[in-house]
C-alpha cells in the first residue's frame, strides 16, 4: 500500500490537483463560524471566527501523502489528531489536515476548488472575509 503513496507523488501536478479536488469533496470541505454574541477583547462581534479547509481521514499516511502533494502546489497545511480511539465512540485514531491561511485558501480555490456548489459558494465566502 505504501508504494501506491509514492506513485500518487509521481503524479503531475494536473493529476494531483484531480485527486485532491476529490479527496476534498469527499472528506472535507470548507469551515466557517462566525460568532453569535457579544464578545469582549481584540474580537469584533459579527467577524469570522474560524476560517479553514479541513479534510479528515483515519489514515494517516494517506494525509501524509495529501499533505505533500499540497505541498507540491504550494499550499501551506497542516495535520491535527482530531479524535483518538476509544473517544466520542471512535473505534480508531482520527485526522485531520487543514488548510488555514489567506493565501492558501486563495491558492486551494484557484487551482482545485470543490465539485459541490454549496461547498464553493462557502468558499468564495471565506475568502471575500479577509480584509
Amino acid at each position: 500500500m505504501e508504494n501506491v503513496y509514492t506513485e500518487m507523488l509521481a503524479w503531475t501536478l494536473n493529476e494531483q490537483a484531480k485527486y485532491l479536488r476529490g479527496f476534498a469533496d469527499g472528506e472535507g470541505g470548507p469551515r466557517f463560524y462566525r460568532w453569535r454574541h457579544e464578545r469582549k477583547g481584540h474580537h469584533v462581534p459579527g467577524d469570522p471566527h474560524v476560517r479553514a479547509i479541513a479534510i479528515s481521514n483515519s489514515d494517516r499516511r494517506l494525509l501524509n501523502t495529501v499533505q505533500q502533494m499540497f505541498k507540491n502546489l504550494e499550499i501551506r497545511c497542516r495535520i491535527y489528531l482530531d479524535v483518538r480511539k476509544g473517544e466520542r465512540k471512535a473505534t480508531m485514531d482520527s485526522w485531520v489536515l487543514k488548510i488555514l491561511d489567506k493565501e492558501s485558501i486563495t491558492k486551494f480555490a484557484e487551482l482545485i476548488g470543490f465539485s459541490d456548489p454549496k461547498k464553493m459558494d462557502i468558499l468564495q465566502q471565506i475568502i471575500a472575509s479577509y480584509r
